[in-house]
């Protein structure tokens, strides 16, 4: 039996919906008025349910650049990880229960360009985020403090 819910409180485009592997299935929704929406406990069944967090994030990639799309950290379904506008050149990781910033992945000298999409892996042990761009380029930052 599938349920269909109805979820308010996106307007314009939304560029990408990404739900949590985890039981409560929180959703996270990146979209073009500069804001990312995070719905915690999709199964709670409430049709038109707003979002629970609003976290205010730069997302006019323009027409050059792919739209951003929020994912969660696989290792805690409490982060969000998205890429930035801001200079210099960023990946940000929200807590998606306050809305602030988190972690603000950043190289001077490396990283320079805007990733919008992203990938972890699955695993705490690796702790891994691969970001890719609209030039080709694929950045990995990995966590050697674990």
């Amino acid at each position: 039996v599938f349920l269909l819910l109805l979820l308010a409180g996106s307007c314009r485009l939304i560029c990408s919906p990404y739900v949590t592997r985890s039981v409560e299935q929180k959703l996270v929704t990146t979209s073009h008025d500069d804001f990312v929406r995070i719905w915690s406990d999709m199964t709670s069944g409430q049709p038109n349910a707003a979002p629970t967090r609003k976290i205010k994030h730069n997302n006019h990639t323009g027409r050059w650049l792919t739209n951003f799309k929020a994912i969660w950290d696989p290792m805690t379904d409490d982060h969000v990880i998205i890429g930035s506008m801001g200079r210099p050149r960023s990946v940000d990781i929200f807590d998606a229960t306050t809305g602030k910033r988190a972690v603000k992945l950043e190289h001077d000298e490396l990283f320079n360009s805007v990733t919008s999409l992203h990938a972890c892996h699955p695993s705490a042990a690796r702790a891994v985020i691969a970001g890719g761009n609209s030039s080709g380029r694929i950045f990995v930052w990995q966590n050697h403090s674990l």
